[in-house]
């Protein structure tokens, strides 16, 4: 894997208030509906699949989840509540039904709705100490990494913003590896 901190290290000062402001800046919502695009690949299976995606969450209860392919082709529905997580694989017609166990097992940590939706809308998600991660500048940016439970974690704020602008995640030895970019911010404050 190429490390993502290939810039200068940061300033320290710098470093702590920028982590502190994004954290403080979280976003909270009782509702939230996200529209979006998301190119997805899944190397194993040589898969590459542009999507549109429509997400509907309220908070700490439930996130619902269509995505479509070309043409507006819905190929796949998920509902997730705090405690169960329902797959409905409408190419396959084939629905799954479970706790959060397998998510928790594909992410190599234990998963919640309350971090599964801060993930979605960009909050910014710690799995480590604040004191245990490393930052870097990378361009205008700061790049903090850390590993936890074999992930290899590296979020990349934007500290003009005090703005979570990509978080990636990298499991070697699961081969897993996701990227989350977050962008088109607008201040309605």
């Amino acid at each position: 894997r190429k490390k993502t901190t290939e810039g200068v290290k940061a300033d320290e000062t710098a470093f702590q208030k920028t982590l502190n402001e994004t954290l403080d800046q979280q976003l909270e919502f009782e509702t939230m509906s996200l529209v979006g695009k998301a190119n997805i690949r899944l190397p194993e299976s040589g898969l590459k699949v542009n999507a549109n995606y429509r997400i509907n969450m309220i908070s700490d209860s439930l996130i619902w989840m269509r995505v479509s392919v070309i043409l507006g082709v819905e190929v796949l529905r998920v509902l997730i509540t705090p405690d169960s997580a329902y797959f409905m694989d409408k190419t396959q017609k084939i629905v799954t039904i479970s706790d959060l166990s397998p998510i928790s097992g594909y992410i190599g940590f234990d998963a919640s709705i309350k971090m599964l939706q801060d993930v979605l809308v960009g909050n910014l998600v710690l799995l480590a100490e604040k004191d245990e991660l490393s930052p870097a500048s990378k361009g205008d940016n700061f790049v903090y990494e850390s590993t936890v439970a074999g992930n290899e974690l590296a979020y990349q704020i934007d500290p003009r913003q005090a703005k979570l602008v990509s978080l990636e995640a990298q499991n070697s030895l699961k081969d897993l590896h996701s990227q989350i970019y977050y962008n088109d911010f607008t201040n309605l404050l």
